[in-house]
């Protein structure tokens, strides 16, 4: 299965991976620093699709099985690209694999997590109290997940 029109597997350089840490700010609460967020970044279980104005990344894949998922666009505006993304976790499926796609986000998210379950149809799995560490404040996760049975 080809990727959607408007999207490719990102190629990054010293300076676009320093960009793209810099713009993603919610991304960096997962990171000690910049030289793990590269490394996350950059590992071999981790698959980045580009479009314009942000990124896809697929990462902690497990071939055949599963992947943690993450959407990030600068501008926000994820719900004018539900149909895109849709389109890319099928390629994900197909072309990585996979059975099982998974996206941890804070509960406070509530936006982002009833578009993840009515657009997306993740599913909720469970929540993690006191997960992680922001701003010196426990912050409680949500699981939600995708299976390819589901979808395909």
């Amino acid at each position: 299965m080809l990727l959607p029109d408007g999207v490719h597997n990102a190629r990054f350089d010293r300076l676009k991976v320093h960009t793209f840490y810099e713009n993603s700010r919610g991304l960096r609460s997962m990171f000690e620093n910049e030289v793990e967020f590269t490394k996350w970044l950059l590992s071999y279980n981790t698959v980045v699709l580009e479009m314009e104005e942000g990124y896809l990344v697929f990462y902690d894949m497990v071939p055949g099985h599963s992947a943690s998922f993450v959407a990030l666009f600068y501008d926000q505006k994820l719900s004018t690209r539900t149909g895109l993304i849709r389109d890319c976790l099928l390629w994900a499926f197909t072309s990585l694999d996979l059975t099982r796609i998974a996206i941890l986000v804070p509960s406070s998210f509530f936006a982002f997590l009833r578009w993840a379950k009515e657009k997306l149809s993740f599913k909720e799995e469970g929540r993690l109290r006191s997960y992680k560490v922001a701003r010196g404040q426990p912050v409680n996760y949500v699981v939600l997940s995708m299976l390819s049975e589901e979808v395909l």
